[in-house]
């Protein structure tokens, strides 16, 4: 078996136990908060699914050092967000259940934008490029395979099975992150040429997509006035895709490591703009329920 089989078997298989342990956390009830607070679930998706990925492109035109990191940093705009953004989201006292519906409003819509979002950058950034475009039917279905049935199937196990579900989430969780963690380390290593090519032009823009991603969302949601805990929420939900997805359809679908190499700093780098708005969010709350209590 060579190494590209290996990478075709591993990624996938790493993303189903990543969507399953989401689906895991997930319930019908998460898809209707858009009747209950819809300006928030409307502005999030907006943000995360429209307006993200022009960043994306803006990141992308003025820094990326090749037309494939080019098409790479696009690319994680254009996934939907992370599974770890509840998490971070929670533990800033936001509004966990705005972040969860976000995610699996995304989770569904990127099923059919990404190879669209994604081979528009191709022509716009890599038209003589082969093999930087993603096949439509085939990607379509390549995510409904990795994504969203993986993610149905969680969130069947929750409805059907939730003392099950309960027993097994922390340790599927603990498998995903260790995955995740073993193919950020290993696209890393396959990435050393372009390291070492590209050297710190190519780490900073996806470092400063996540940036720009946290504080855009922030802007957004104090901009539009929404609830304290919406305005903690949202900006981590934007400022956390699934870069390991990026990876993926990076080095399986365009067997492009240089448009994999933004989704592996991007999945290592995100987690601290994301730390910081832990820190202001749970601060901010703190200082508005201070004064709420006057």
């Amino acid at each position: 078996m060579d190494a590209q089989t290996i990478v075709n078997l591993f990624i996938p298989f790493t993303l189903m136990v990543i969507m399953f342990s989401m689906g895991l956390g997930l319930t019908v009830k998460d898809f209707k908060l858009v009747l209950v607070h819809p300006k928030a679930v409307v502005a999030g998706s907006l943000a995360q699914l429209v307006l993200l990925p022009l960043l994306g492109f803006l990141v992308a035109w003025l820094f990326a050092p090749s037309p494939a990191m080019a098409v790479g940093l696009v690319l994680i705009t254009a996934c939907p967000g992370g599974p770890s953004s509840n998490l971070m989201t929670n533990l800033a006292r936001g509004d966990t259940a705005l972040s969860v519906s976000l995610t699996a409003i995304s989770g569904v819509v990127t099923i059919a934008s990404i190879p669209l979002i994604t081979n528009f950058a191709a022509g716009v950034f890599a038209a003589d490029a082969a093999g930087l475009s993603l096949p439509v039917g085939s990607t379509v279905l390549k995510l409904i395979l990795i994504v969203a049935l993986p993610l149905a199937v969680g969130m069947l196990v929750r409805w059907k099975r939730p003392v099950f579900a309960a027993r097994i989430e922390t340790w599927v969780k603990r498998a995903a992150v260790t995955l995740l963690a073993i193919l950020i380390i290993g696209a890393l290593i396959k990435s050393r040429k372009e390291l070492a090519l590209y050297g710190f032009d190519a780490i900073y823009p996806p470092m400063l997509l996540s940036i720009l991603g946290v504080v855009f969302g922030l802007a957004l949601s104090f901009s539009l006035k929404l609830s304290p805990r919406q305005r903690v929420a949202i900006p981590i939900e934007v400022g956390t895709q699934n870069g390991a997805l990026a990876i993926g359809l990076a080095l399986t679908a365009m067997e492009s490591t240089d448009a994999a190499f933004p989704g592996v700093i991007y999945g290592t780098f995100m987690y601290l703009p994301c730390a910081v708005m832990v820190l202001f969010g749970r601060r901010y709350l703190a200082s508005v329920d201070a004064l709420d209590a006057r």
